[in-house]
């Protein structure tokens, strides 16, 4: 309410272990808590499991920032009725190629067609 729906002043962070680490939204059609939607986060690599009130758990928070001067904020609180979570995807270092050393190059052209580089083959 009184939000921009499009830029709310809003911040997601997960809890690294030591401290409160921003997270990056891919999605978020909630209109900033205004309506019912989802919202999609890229998660720390570093996230971790840390016990709050004896409950041990991967901790993620969303924080209600100063709003820029241009930027209108909520004029009542946001109410969350029902939320759920869960894992859609993840992302591992990977590399699509293979380290070759000590071997000698030709000559090359540019061309790979037999009859010249305007034929058509």
């Amino acid at each position: 309410m009184g939000v921009d729906p499009r830029r709310p002043p809003l911040k997601w962070e997960a809890w690294d272990g030591n401290t409160w680490a921003a997270c990056e939204v891919e999605k978020d059609d909630t209109g900033g808590f205004n309506k019912a939607g989802e919202v999609i986060l890229h998660m720390l690599r570093e996230h971790a499991a840390s016990v709050v009130a004896r409950q041990s758990g991967g901790w993620l928070r969303c924080r209600l920032l100063q709003a820029a001067p241009d930027q209108p904020t909520y004029v009542a609180s946001p109410t969350v009725r029902r939320a759920t979570a869960f894992t859609i995807g993840g992302t591992v270092a990977a590399v699509h190629a293979e380290t070759i050393t000590g071997e000698i190059l030709g000559l090359s052209e540019g061309c790979c067609s037999p009859g010249g580089c305007g034929e058509v083959v």
